[in-house]
């Protein structure tokens, strides 16, 4: 009975675990933009809006500079990406 509740536990936060990082990785794929779309989107930008690429591309290059042969993404890292990349989003 014990054993059959803690097979029942494992396979829900395994199901969990598989939602969250199929999720996690939706959201991360950049979004799929024209080249004059950009352009424009990049012309009628402000400030608050350069400062937060600003602060993305920065994080990248923090990444990058890690002394190891290829760099991989953190968890944090790819949350703090997210998060900088939902904020600079012009609507």
């Amino acid at each position: 009975m014990l054993t059959r509740l803690f097979r029942h536990c494992a396979y829900l936060g395994r199901s969990l675990a598989r939602a969250l990082r199929h999720r996690l990785s939706a959201a991360t794929k950049p979004a799929e933009q024209g080249v004059v779309a950009g352009t424009f989107a990049d012309l009628v930008r402000g400030r608050p809006a350069l400062v937060t690429e600003n602060a993305f591309l920065r994080q990248h290059l923090l990444i990058l500079r890690r002394s190891v042969k290829r760099p991989r993404c953190t968890l944090t890292d790819r949350a703090l990406l997210v998060l900088l990349a939902s904020r600079s989003r012009v609507c």
